[in-house]
C-alpha cells in the first residue's frame, strides 16, 4: 500500500509539473487528462476495491455472514472493473469537455458503488460493535471510540465520492478538471482508512493490556489481610505477599 501510494503521488506530481511548468500559459493543457486517466481513476479504484476487501474480511470474521462479505466484494469488484473502464475511455478522450457516453457511464458506475460499499461497511461495522458491547464502562467507551472512527471514516469516502460524481457531470463544471482534486483527497483517504484501522488494532490490543494488568493490580491491593506469627507476635500481612517474603520474615531477628 505504502509503494503504491508514493507511485501515485509521484504520477501526480509529474502531472502538475507538465499542466504549471513545461506548459505553463497553455490554456489546452489545463483541461488535458494528462497522466490523470491512471493515477486517478485506476489506482483509486484499485486502493478502494483493496480496502473494502479488507472490511469485508473483518465483517466476515465478525458476523460469520457471507452474504454481507459477499455483497462488498461485489460492489469492490464492480468499482474496480469500472475504474478502469473509466481510465481506458479517458484516455482516449484526452479532453474533459470530449467525457460523453460510456466514459461517463463507468465513471458514474464506479463511484456510486464506492460510496454503496462504504455506506454498507460504515452501517455494518457500527451494527456489529454494538452488539459486543458488554456493559463494562472501559469496554463500552472502547467500542465507543471505534465505532465514532467507523462512522467517520467510511461518511468521509462516500461523501467525498459523491462530491466527485457531482462535480464531474453536472452543468457547466463537466468541461474542466475541477473533480479532480476531490478525487486526489479520495484516493489518499482510503489509504489512510485502511492504515488507520490497522493502527487501532495495536491500541485495542495495548488498551487491553493496561486494563488487565490495573484489575491485576486493585485486585491486590484489595485483599484481605491474613495472620502471620513474627517473633512470637500475631501480626497482620496481605495476602499478596509472596512465600519468599514470609520466609525472610521468619529468619529475622526480633528485636
Amino acid at each position: 500500500m505504502f509503494t503504491f501510494e508514493c507511485v501515485q503521488t509521484g504520477l501526480v506530481t509529474a502531472g502538475g509539473m507538465q499542466i504549471y511548468v513545461y506548459s505553463y500559459g497553455n490554456i489546452l493543457s489545463l483541461i488535458e487528462v494528462h497522466n490523470a486517466w491512471f493515477a486517478l481513476s485506476i489506482m483509486c479504484g484499485v486502493i478502494a476495491s483493496t480496502v473494502e476487501s479488507f472490511f469485508a474480511w473483518r465483517i466476515y470474521q465478525l458476523s460469520r455472514s457471507r452474504i454481507l462479505a459477499s455483497i462488498i466484494i461485489v460492489l469492490a469488484l464492480a468499482q474496480l472493473v469500472a475504474s478502469v473502464v473509466s481510465g481506458v475511455l479517458e484516455r482516449e478522450a484526452r479532453i474533459a469537455a470530449d467525457m460523453q457516453g460510456a466514459s461517463k457511464n463507468a465513471a458514474t458506475v464506479w463511484l456510486s458503488c464506492a460510496a454503496a460499499a462504504d455506506v454498507l461497511i460504515a452501517l455494518s461495522m457500527v451494527i456489529l460493535l454494538l452488539r459486543i458491547k458488554s456493559g463494562i464502562a472501559s469496554t463500552d467507551a472502547l467500542i465507543d471510540r471505534l465505532v465514532r472512527m467507523v462512522v467517520e471514516t467510511g461518511a468521509l469516502t462516500a461523501g467525498i465520492s459523491i462530491l466527485v460524481i457531482v462535480l464531474a457531470f453536472c452543468g457547466s463544471l463537466h468541461k474542466t478538471l475541477v473533480y479532480e482534486t476531490p478525487a486526489l483527497i479520495l484516493t489518499k483517504l482510503y489509504s489512510n482508512t485502511f492504515l488507520t484501522n490497522l493502527n487501532s488494532r495495536n491500541y485495542v490490543r495495548n488498551h487491553d493490556q493496561h486494563v488487565l494488568e490495573l484489575s491485576r493490580l486493585g485486585s491486590r491491593r484489595s485483599a484481605p489481610a491474613s495472620p502471620l506469627e513474627f517473633g512470637g507476635r500475631s501480626v497482620l500481612l496481605p495476602s499478596a505477599v509472596t512465600a519468599n517474603d514470609t520466609e525472610n520474615s521468619d529468619t529475622a531477628e526480633p528485636k
